[in-house]
């Protein structure tokens, strides 16, 4: 790593003079402090167009202020004449070497020599770091193989993933997925992404440090998404277990600033009952700074799904209101708030809950989040804390 300023001589160039100027001082700007001073430095790929040499520049001289009582001793006023510029020798060979920053990454399937740069003058991120796109990934209680070129492998616990509108439950078995955008966003024109996980529903208590392991009967779930336009995806979803049988049908519709709006339907046969769950979403960013989420579910009598098989059937129409809201913290990731209330078909209130949750990048493949939640009706905790990271890869 270079020394934080070095004395660079500048001896004759094209067009100055032969004796030698004094060194001058390049101090480097922007030197970290307290944990960025120790992340590793990463190079930022450049390309310098044909010519000659890339010759310092130093900025247009300017008349310094008139010292005072409280300037140190030397300071005065130099004029313009009396302070030599850099040679740069010619111009038109400057400009074709000037570096070119518009760096673009690699297509997909590429092997990249950098994964993460970071743009010059940005901070760095907590424990920042080059990762790879591909090898193994280490989860809470899971293990993920993820494939640059194809889709990506999962053992262990698993959450599936569900459209915005769905729903899901803790899963342990295996997952093959080439899903990457959240649930909630739209996916490029033409792409067709799904997500499958088999297994055992976990009913294993997450606050317990050892034991406590609960599985519960077979079961597995899958969804696919399609992007038929730039705006428009199409959604669908599959959850099945033993006496239990549940398709829906939903869409995420982007309304580019004004944010997204997500829909879906989904009908279900539990044991000799059926029933239906129309979910309807929003959330938009507000000042680039502001996400706010509003959704109303509707669920009717003899309905069920992986989320609450062990409870079964739901007995009566109910009806739950979500509000939400994220906001980003400077080197903090990003901190959010719900609340979520739920009222059976003659207005009395089951449930009562509010929560927060924050996440943060740690680098780009690690993330860690923690969040709790609280229900003010039945007097429940819930705390949940997750870190995945990548442990190897090429």
């Amino acid at each position: 790593m270079a020394p934080p300023e070095a004395l660079v001589p500048l001896a004759s160039y094209p067009g100055s003079a032969t004796a030698p100027r004094p060194p001058v001082v390049l101090a480097r700007a922007g030197i970290g402090t307290g944990l960025s001073a120790l992340a590793p430095a990463v190079p930022l790929p450049v390309q310098l167009g044909d010519g000659g040499d890339v010759t310092a520049e130093l900025p247009p001289c300017e008349p310094l202020a008139a010292p005072d009582s409280t300037d140190a001793p030397g300071l005065h006023e130099v004029p313009s004449p009396a302070c030599p510029a850099v040679p740069t020798g010619d111009p038109s060979v400057l400009v074709g070497s000037t570096p070119v920053l518009d760096y673009v990454p690699p297509p997909p399937g590429s092997s990249p020599p950098v994964n993460w740069g970071r743009p010059l003058g940005t901070p760095k991120p907590w424990f920042a770091n080059v990762t790879p796109q591909e090898g193994m990934v280490l989860g809470d209680r899971s293990l993920t193989y993820r494939s640059v070129d194809g889709p990506s492998l999962s053992v262990g616990s698993l959450t599936p993933f569900t459209p915005a509108w769905g729903s899901a439950a803790p899963i342990g078995g295996v997952q093959l997925s080439n899903l990457t955008a959240a649930s909630d966003a739209t996916v490029p024109e033409g792409k067709l992404g799904y997500s499958s996980v088999w297994g055992r529903i976990n009913n294993t208590d997450t606050s317990q440090s050892a034991g406590g392991v609960d599985y519960g009967p077979p079961a597995g779930t899958s969804s696919l998404r399609y992007g038929l336009t730039p705006d428009l995806t199409l959604e669908g979803q599959v959850q099945s277990a033993r006496a239990l049988t549940a398709t829906g049908l939903g869409t995420t519709y982007s309304l580019g600033r004004w944010g997204r709006v997500q829909g879906g339907a989904t009908q279900s046969h539990f044991d000799e009952s059926q029933g239906w769950r129309y979910r309807l979403g929003y959330n938009v960013d507000v000042f680039d700074s502001l996400t706010l989420g509003y959704a109303n579910e509707l669920t009717s009598s003899g309905y069920g799904d992986l989320s609450n098989y062990e409870d079964g059937a739901v007995g009566s129409r109910q009806l739950r209101s979500t509000f939400s809201a994220g906001v980003p913290i400077t080197g903090w990731g990003q901190i959010s708030g719900t609340y979520s209330g739920l009222r059976d078909a003659g207005g009395d209130v089951l449930e009562r809950r509010y929560g927060f949750s924050q996440s943060m990048m740690l680098s780009p493949h690690v993330r860690f989040a923690v969040g709790a939640d609280h229900d003010v009706v039945s007097g429940d905790y819930a705390l949940n804390m997750q870190l995945s990271l990548p442990i190897g890869g090429r």
